[in-house]
C-alpha cells in the first residue's frame, strides 16, 4: 500500500483544496478518507463523497478533489487511509498516511 503524509498544518488554518488522481474509473463509487488520533476508535474529521467534501471531478479518469476547510483540531498526529467502495460494493483501501496539526501561535 502506498503511504502519503500531508505537510504539517497549523491548527485553525484553512486546508487548501487538493486534487487526487487515482488513475482508474470510479463511476458509482463511494470514497472516504477518515482522520483519527492514533489508537482512537472514532475519527476526528473526514473527507467523503457522501457528505460532498470529496468532489468527483472526472469519474472515468478517477479524479477527485478534496474541498477546502478549516482544520481546528487538537494539535497532534492524525492517521488516515483512503477507502473506496466500488459499484459492486467491494471495499479497497488504496493509500494511507498522516498529518501533523501543530499549535497556532496567534488566536
Amino acid at each position: 500500500m502506498t503511504a502519503y503524509n500531508f505537510p504539517n498544518h497549523r491548527k485553525g488554518d484553512t486546508f487548501r483544496s487538493r486534487q487526487i488522481n487515482l488513475g482508474f474509473n470510479i463511476t458509482g463509487a463511494t470514497i472516504k478518507m477518515q482522520f483519527r488520533l492514533l489508537g482512537a476508535s472514532n475519527f476526528s474529521f473526514e473527507w467523503s463523497t457522501t457528505n460532498n467534501t470529496f468532489l468527483v471531478t472526472n469519474a472515468t479518469l478517477g479524479i477527485i478533489t478534496m474541498s477546502k476547510r478549516i482544520l481546528d483540531f487538537k494539535p497532534d498526529t492524525y492517521i488516515y487511509d483512503l477507502q473506496i467502495t466500488d459499484s459492486n460494493s467491494d471495499v479497497t483501501t488504496y493509500f494511507e498516511g498522516s498529518i501533523l496539526i501543530v499549535q497556532d501561535k496567534t488566536v
